[in-house]
């Protein structure tokens, strides 16, 4: 299952590095966002991370976080 994402800064001051690497090996951004202003779930299936100087996006369900965060070896 794949998931989809999106970043958003509102400025080019704030991405330090943006790398294409060769041969498809993948894609590198690195910035700041700011401050944590919000925390975010969309009709729970989209996670929202709000800071003061940009936003990630990904879908993600309530459950999976639940699921994600629940200790190792839990029940």
């Amino acid at each position: 299952m794949g998931r989809s994402f999106s970043i958003e800064i509102k400025s080019r001051a704030y991405l330090d590095k943006i790398s294409i690497l060769d041969d498809d090996k993948g894609v590198l951004l690195e910035g700041e966002y700011g401050d944590l202003c919000f925390l975010s779930l969309h009709e729970d299936k989209l996670l929202e991370i709000q800071g003061s100087k940009g936003v990630f996006r990904i879908e993600l369900t309530k459950n999976e976080i639940s699921k994600l965060l629940e200790p190792e070896g839990y029940p």
